[in-house]
């Protein structure tokens, strides 16, 4: 295998696993954005398959296996695709920042998810815009932030989104990092995800809920990523995150902590 460069190598590996990672947990769908390194002409494309052990909503106790697949795409003028599907345009020209535009589906929550939901009703597909920021002070470090809305029961929720992270070699073309997170929301998506109205009350036996809008969650995610050979890459994720605020007290969480994993491959065509 011949060795991609540092800040290369850090950016095609990680932006697939990171993205993957955050972007399919039911508790975690809206977050930051983690931007393929964009060729110097023509586009890049990689695909794959992973499998997550994930709760089946937030503050649910139970969790639930399911397998995904995945699409990483950079073009060398600013378009990309990650992992979650997230499509967007990235304006930057600097090896140190990258900030645009993206677009994404938010995943649904019905209630054959969980015996829980059962009464709430069912949250459809979504579809969310926004914008990002990713600053890199060193190689081997980021922060990001990205702002999203459109999620929720009525299209108005949003979530402003923050994590640092710090990624280390162990290998030619590997890595492992961690990344500590948190994201914001404001009340639609909160009483969307943890709010009980008088109606699902009456439905379901629950009291009536409606937090205010606020910290939702904190995280820390471990994870390692890379090269197997050309082409073939893997990526591994261990997340553990904690309901914060008033969202760890609505009548639907179960569990106030907790954990999921992921582990995937993806093929590199070009």
């Amino acid at each position: 295998m011949t060795p991609l460069p540092q800040r290369t190598r850090l950016r095609v590996s990680a932006p697939l696993a990171l993205s993957l990672s955050i972007g399919l947990l039911p508790a975690l769908q809206a977050q930051t954005v983690a931007v393929p390194d964009a060729p110097d002409t023509g586009y890049t494309l990689s695909l794959g398959a992973i499998g997550v052990y994930t709760p089946s909503y937030e503050g649910a106790r139970s969790s639930r296996a399911r397998v995904f697949p995945s699409v990483v795409a950079a073009t060398s003028g600013g378009g990309f695709i990650s992992g979650r599907l997230d499509a967007g345009w990235n304006f930057s020209k600097d090896e140190s920042l990258d900030y645009g535009l993206i677009v994404a589906p938010a995943l649904p929550q019905e209630e054959k998810d969980d015996p829980a939901l059962r009464g709430m009703g069912d949250i459809g597909w979504r579809a969310t815009a926004g914008a990002f920021v990713t600053y890199r002070p060193a190689k081997i470090l980021s922060v990001r932030t990205a702002v999203r809305y459109g999620m929720g029961r009525e299209r108005d929720g949003a979530t402003v989104a923050a994590s640092a992270g710090v990624g280390y070699p162990i290998g030619p073309g590997r890595f492992v990092s961690a990344s500590v997170g948190a994201l914001w929301a404001n009340q639609s998506y909160k009483q969307s995800y943890f709010g009980v109205t008088p109606e699902q009350a009456a439905r379901t036996g629950y009291r009536v809920y409606a937090p205010s809008a606020g910290l939702v969650d904190t995280r820390l995610t471990l994870s390692s990523f890379g090269g197997i050979d050309r082409h073939w890459g893997y990526f591994i994720n261990l997340t553990a995150s904690r309901l914060q605020g008033d969202a760890k007290s609505g009548p639907l969480v179960q569990e106030r902590t907790q954990t999921s994993a992921l582990v995937g491959l993806n093929y590199r065509f070009r």
